[in-house]
């Protein structure tokens, strides 16, 4: 039987990967196997395969057979004016402004209106000594009433933790477009149950 730089342990073969310059292929190494009573020649050929190779996939490829179904749907009688999203921005953070915007160019890609409403810390004064999420729950419950609104995106984290996760079950599921809601929990584990107004106005709904 062929002896395999895979029997070489993971430890042992990154100590010996490091000591070779990356320009190198002729530089050789040998290690003994105990349990076939042999030494293994390696070199930075063959030690490349000791390890399992990952398979990189790039959103570009991944997105193209979803983006493709939604612009159908869009474009079907289903809908007559674009869905209407609204995020919800609680917080001064970059990084959560910045993933809102990317959400809005998103949208506009392919044909959905994207509104941002900044509230608490987001929507406060600089010299305001409010704390973030101050209005976050008021924000939700009015969302989730109001008529012109066809899904709802909060923009996590605001307090963090537990009141986090209390917030993201305010997100009415027929309007919880990122699925944070605890129906959407419960369903993993029980047989799902939708709720009425998915029955009643599906074919208005996103």
């Amino acid at each position: 039987m062929p002896i395999s730089a895979n029997e070489i342990p993971q430890a042992v073969s990154a100590r010996l990967k490091a000591t070779w310059p990356k320009s190198s292929s002729v530089r050789v190494a040998k290690y003994y196997l105990p349990h076939r009573n042999r030494f293994l020649q390696l070199t930075p050929l063959n030690m490349s395969l000791s390890a399992p190779q990952g398979l990189v996939m790039t959103a570009g490829k991944v997105h193209i057979p979803f983006k493709s179904e939604l612009l159908s749907t869009l474009s079907s009688f289903r809908f007559e004016r674009p869905p209407h999203l609204l995020g919800i921005l609680a917080t001064k953070k970059e990084d959560a402004r910045t993933y809102a915007e990317f959400t809005r160019k998103a949208c506009e890609q392919i044909g959905i209106h994207f509104e941002l409403r900044l509230v608490g810390d987001a929507g406060a004064d600089d010299d305001d000594d409010e704390g973030g999420g101050i209005d976050v729950e008021e924000a939700i419950l009015e969302a989730n009433d109001e008529v012109g609104v066809d899904g709802i995106m909060v923009y996590y984290p605001i307090y963090g933790g537990r009141q986090d996760q209390y917030l993201q079950s305010v997100v009415s599921p027929m309007k919880d477009v990122e699925g944070l809601n605890h129906q959407f929990l419960f369903n993993l584990y029980h047989k799902s149950v939708r709720p009425p107004l998915f029955l009643n106005k599906a074919n208005t709904q996103i």
